[in-house]
């Protein structure tokens, strides 16, 4: 299992010597629009040796060594952005079975053709690490309940999740004892969903937009 990573060089938001730790089996990042949660996943994703990161390459070679992995690698990556990948890209689909799952797609909402992907891109997965970065994007409250509920599962496959998020019912799943929440601004981990939560409630009575331009 993957413990934290360290920052070796100024990226993004984080500064050298920087320290992210993932004290569970599913570590939730949360803050703001822009805080780095991304760029966290994609060190990682670089980091492990996932080859089917899907930026460009110059941006890969900006994320290269730019943290230090403590703690064991998993032999296997298993990442989704949610933000980038394209649902009905034809690179996915590597049987002729799934040609009509493609069409199926095109005439989906962006939220169906997630629920229709997620079983089968994460059902094979065991004793890897799984790296998601929105996983609850499109999806509506009774949907994001049973994503939650396919998390827990994953974890029962001797998987390491880090979920990048801003859904509630995802959040819900630092009741467990298997997981909790790494707050990227603070840079502290919080077992509780429901202190999350509160201080959450607090802030947002500030304005904040995370970008001066909108304002």
């Amino acid at each position: 299992m993957i413990e934290s990573i360290t920052f070796t060089r100024d990226i993004g938001p984080f500064r050298t010597g920087d320290t992210v730790s993932f004290e569970s089996p599913i570590t939730i990042l949360v803050g703001e629009n822009g805080s780095g949660k991304s760029t966290i996943l994609n060190c990682l994703r670089v980091a492990c040796g996932d080859k089917a990161l899907r930026h460009e390459m110059s941006t890969r070679r900006d994320l290269d060594d730019a943290v230090e992995v403590n703690g064991s690698k998993s032999g296997k990556v298993v990442a989704w952005d949610f933000h980038l990948d394209d649902l009905t890209n034809a690179g996915y689909f590597d049987h002729q079975r799934d040609i009509a799952v493609q069409v199926s797609l095109s005439r989906l909402s962006a939220g169906q053709g997630t629920l229709l992907q997620i079983p089968d891109r994460l059902k094979a997965a065991s004793s890897a690490l799984l790296l998601l970065d929105e996983p609850g994007k499109g999806l509506s409250i009774r949907n994001q309940h049973n994503l939650r509920n396919m998390i827990l599962n994953l974890y029962q496959k001797d998987n390491q999740l880090i979920v990048a998020t801003h859904s509630l019912p995802i959040l819900g799943l630092a009741s467990t004892a298997v997981a909790s929440i790494f707050n990227v601004e603070t840079c502290e981990t919080i077992n509780s969903a429901s202190e999350f939560v509160t201080r959450h409630l607090e802030s947002i009575q500030k304005p904040y937009w995370g970008c001066k331009d909108i304002i």
